[in-house]
């Protein structure tokens, strides 16, 4: 057999997922699973009456032939409203529920959304196919490894600046890495659905011009992708082991200015990135979240929000590209990638909820005032601190003269300032109990803890 340092770079992604037992995990990082699996899960039921949530449903219903529903015995679970459907559909509409809110778990290292796509892969599977808990886990474990490996691997700032989605660009993986677990493939599949995934990576961010709601969606394609990956290499269908690296048609080289195949391979068995997670408190860019903290924080340190002269904020480079546009927004969508129109929410209200992205929020004229004298610029020292560091200094300056300053380099829900599991289940709570009731909410909180430790569980 062939030595780990003899295999290419995904080979060794492929073996390390082939080879995985949850007992190769720290008992650390085997409840950051369940973390992951309860911050995802609850975004996904808070969304179900989002937006356009379900008339989308409604149709993807209506042209898979399901209007009736009446395949009650069908393969999987959907979160929307229990009925069951194919695993593929499945996957892609409780995918896109995870994503809808912007609150779902980012890994900053990779610039990425990695539970919005494995936690709904793994879990929608893996109740489909009867796994118990060791399985399940292991799959998710998996999925947050390869996914955010191969972000990691590639220049995720020049990545973003040419107007990809990085989620959806790396998402195949974590999807394909998951379900290729829970279907119990060897190295050689793997290789295959690694590279059946990529050729189908994806995803823009042309929605912010106009305010377009199709984000949710890129994780829901990327998580079906995945999915789509595994299938077709069941059925014989090879894809390329060069996915990534090839030099005509490769992925790194379509999407990034650079990239490092020794990142998908540095400390793969070690170092795990489930245990570096940030998870989300306000329901908006993880980019303007630092931006925030600094707001509620100088918001006890000033007398009037009225005697505000101006505010500088200093921020990485892509937070700017991403969050800093100057134009007030006029949609939710825009509005939740506003670093400025959440600075305002924040100093004004001391909060920033779904409310503050209502349209009656969106038209208030204190904002609005507020907004126009906020100036989002990039920080040398941030720039380079970015991705493994998301941080910020906002300074106000008052009517007087004085200055304000205050630097955030830990912001809420980091590796360096996490949420407690009580924190993460009280958000599950505010997110399920609207639409669930009480009883419901603890039920699903039940379910998801049940099918984790179902079983093996060691």
């Amino acid at each position: 057999m062939d030595t780990a340092s003899d295999l290419h770079p995904l080979e060794q992604l492929a073996r390390f997922c082939q080879d995985f037992q949850l007992n190769q995990a720290s008992e650390a990082t085997r409840s950051a699973v369940e973390l992951c699996a309860i911050d995802t899960i609850g975004c996904a039921y808070g969304a179900t009456q989002y937006e356009e949530i379900p008339r989308v449903m409604e149709r993807l219903m209506h042209w898979h032939g399901l209007e009736a529903r009446e395949n009650p015995m069908g393969l999987a679970q959907l979160w929307f409203d229990q009925g069951r459907v194919d695993i593929p559909l499945a996957v892609y509409c409780n995918a896109m529920l995870t994503h809808a809110l912007e609150l779902d778990d980012v890994h900053r290292k990779s610039k990425s959304h990695v539970g919005a796509v494995v936690i709904p892969v793994a879990f929608t599977l893996a109740q489909a196919l009867k796994k118990d808990g060791r399985a399940l886990k292991e799959a998710i474990i998996c999925g947050y490894e390869v996914m955010s490996r191969v972000g990691m691997a590639m220049d995720v700032s020049s990545n973003r600046v040419k107007g990809w989605h990085t989620t959806s660009i790396i998402g195949p993986f974590g999807a394909a890495a998951a379900a290729g677990k829970l279907l119990g493939f060897n190295q050689e599949q793997y290789i295959s659905a690694f590279g059946l995934a990529g050729t189908q990576s994806s995803g823009l961010w042309a929605f912010l011009k106009d305010g377009a709601t199709c984000k949710k969606m890129h994780v829901a394609h990327a998580a079906w992708s995945g999915i789509m990956a595994c299938i077709l290499t069941e059925g014989g269908m090879i894809g390329p082991k060069f996915i990534l690296d090839a030099v005509d048609g490769g992925l790194y080289q379509a999407v990034s200015d650079s990239h490092n195949m020794n990142m998908l391979v540095e400390g793969l068995g070690n170092d795990y990135a489930i245990d570096d997670i940030d998870r989300k408190l306000y329901p908006c860019c993880r980019s303007t979240h630092p931006i925030i903290d600094s707001a509620l924080a100088l918001r006890r340190r000033i007398e009037a929000v009225e005697d505000i002269k101006s505010i500088d904020v200093f921020t990485y480079e892509v937070g700017v590209i991403q969050c800093g546009m100057p134009e007030y927004p006029t949609s939710p969508t825009q509005a939740k990638f506003s670093s400025a129109y959440v600075l305002a929410c924040a100093l004004l209200f001391g909060r920033v909820d779904e409310e503050c992205f209502s349209p009656g929020y969106i038209e208030r004229t204190d904002v609005r005032t507020l907004f126009d004298k906020i100036t989002v610029l990039s920080g040398d020292k941030y720039t380079e601190q970015y991705p493994d560091q998301w941080g910020c200094e906002t300074i106000i300056t008052m009517r007087d003269g004085q200055k304000v300053p205050c630097e955030m380099e830990a912001m809420r829900g980091s590796p360096q300032n996490p949420l407690t599991a009580d924190d993460i289940a009280e958000k599950f709570r505010a997110l399920v109990e609207p639409v669930q009731g009480k009883e419901g909410a603890k039920d699903i909180l039940d379910d998801i803890r049940w099918a984790l430790n179902k079983g093996h569980d060691t």
